[in-house]
């Protein structure tokens, strides 16, 4: 029975873990025809996820939805050494190849007869022994020709890295450029990350380098990160981590302070989630020293209810971190952008699920910039329903209801997806658009609003062997004038 139980809350924490975190982790998916079966229950989790009636965590996912799963945390050595999803995994391999090959494109024409285009190649590979077993290596790099009226090309690299891990030796080390987001809170590091096992369940370490340049060759050696942390890891999915952390540009001090997280569940239906930074540097205020802080809980009642609740506050998402995401997988109306605009955002959503295969839900949200002194309020309600009439049908659809000081019209998303094996199918329609953008003068974010645009999309996502896929995306969009229509096309292929 105890047994059970804790299988019981492995699973719940898992499921849990993709509400409340927002990092990827890999998931070796066995055929490319499996990929197609979780596109289809991404796509529909998508509709949710774009209708804002859950606050996603900080961190916006980094991978393709249609290859990966959101696990729990993973420890400092374990994030600068993720290992990039394969259809191969052979754990007892002396030396292992795989990885993955993305070639996109993406092509946007607009009523006035201008025109943009990008041309993408991505590269992701990790060799080596397996994890635990000696040295192994990453890397992900992606090349970027943009045609906007110039034509410039971009190398962009994620990550390049060496890693060593030995299952009788405490130690781990971690060499190169990596990402130490989730963890530490400090992005991307040029440098190297030293972890010691005092316990099975108890990591500390250090970390020291400097902040690499993404967007081009080259490094600023003025710029340097370094700090300290611990890391916990229990039984049931439970974490906790702390660091401190130092950043100094040109020999002055730039900023310090902690970076804390934890993820807790309660009882077998409860799920909390928290994360938060607070600023040491003796300038600050007392007052402005908790920089950010996001809590997100969730309690299943039953089955059939339950409520989830969250709250955030201070910078909200790194700006930084989501340009180099939107470049690995680009959205075209993500909500998670209106977080650089709100100073505080907090909400509860109730999801019911009264038969089989159908679910309502209404969610009430508040969101305040508190240096402009705007507070808006919307109220959604929404329902899904799956394998519609015995067609095979997924149907979603969702109703806002916005007011404030400067809150957008009520808006709407309605979408249905059918899955064919092999082949699935996804068109919505709605009318909403957010975008951001910051005043050169004031440096303060603003937020765009296109009123009265209308969006029809069609997706369909074709898995043609085991090892290779392909993914079209087509979109019009109208605002009662000139049309605009964007077309993404990815191929796919697995090592």
């Amino acid at each position: 029975m105890h047994a059970l139980k804790r299988k019981r809350m492995g699973y719940l924490a898992s499921v849990l873990a993709v509400l409340f975190l927002g990092r990827w982790a890999t998931a070796s998916a066995q055929t490319l025809a499996e990929i197609a079966e979780k596109e289809k229950a991404r796509r529909q989790e998508l509709e949710e996820q774009r209708s804002e009636l859950e606050t996603p965590a900080r961190t916006p996912a980094t991978e393709a939805p249609s290859e990966e799963t959101k696990p729990a945390p993973a420890p400092l050595a374990a994030e600068a050494t993720q290992e990039v999803p394969s259809d191969v995994v052979s754990p007892s391999q002396e030396f292992f190849l795989h990885g993955s090959y993305y070639a996109d494109w993406f092509r946007t024409t607009y009523g006035n007869g201008v025109s943009s285009s990008q041309l993408s190649n991505r590269l992701k590979l990790e060799l080596g022994r397996p994890a635990g077993d000696g040295w192994r290596g990453l890397l992900d790099v992606r090349d970027r020709l943009d045609n906007g009226g110039r034509l410039s090309n971009l190398l962009i690299v994620y990550d390049a890295r060496l890693t060593y891990e030995d299952r009788s030796n405490p130690f781990t080390l971690t060499l190169g450029q990596m990402g130490l987001y989730d963890t530490v809170g400090v992005g991307q590091l040029l440098g190297g990350v030293l972890g010691y096992r005092i316990r099975p369940a108890l990591t500390i370490g250090g970390y020291a380098g400097l902040e690499p340049e993404i967007y081009g060759p080259g490094v600023d050696p003025g710029y340097q990160k370094y700090g300290v942390y611990a890391q916990f890891y229990g039984s049931g999915a439970k974490s906790a981590s702390v660091s401190y952390n130092a950043l100094r540009f040109d020999g002055e001090s730039e900023r310090q302070f902690l970076h804390s997280s934890v993820l807790l569940p309660f009882t077998e239906n409860g799920m909390f989630y928290g994360n938060l930074e607070y600023e040491l540097s003796s300038s600050i205020a007392g007052q402005d020293r908790l920089s950010l802080l996001f809590l997100n809980a969730r309690y299943d009642f039953t089955r059939s209810v339950d409520v989830t609740a969250n709250y955030s506050t201070g910078k909200g998402l790194d700006y930084h971190r989501f340009l180099l995401e939107q470049s690995q997988d680009p959205g075209r109306n993500d909500a998670e952008i209106e977080r650089f605009y709100y100073s505080t955002q907090f909400g509860a959503r109730l999801s019911v699920q009264p038969i089989e295969q159908f679910r309502v839900f209404i969610a009430q949200g508040e969101s305040e910039q508190k240096d402009l002194g705007i507070r808006n309020h919307s109220t959604t309600i929404g329902a899904s329903a799956w394998n519609f009439a015995d067609l095979g049908l997924s149907v979603y659809g969702n109703y806002r209801i916005n007011r404030g000081d400067a809150s957008e019209s009520d808006s709407y998303r309605i979408s249905v997806s059918r899955d064919f094996g092999l082949v699935s199918w996804t068109v919505y329609y709605s009318s909403v658009f957010h975008a951001v953008r910051f005043d050169p003068v004031t440096g303060l974010p603003l937020l765009i609003r296109i009123p009265d645009r209308r969006t029809l999309s069609n997706d369909v996502f074709f898995a043609i062997s085991p090892a290779a896929a392909i993914s079209l995306e087509y979109e019009h969009s109208t605002q009662g004038g000139p049309s605009e229509n964007a077309l993404f096309f990815r191929f796919i292929y697995r090592l």
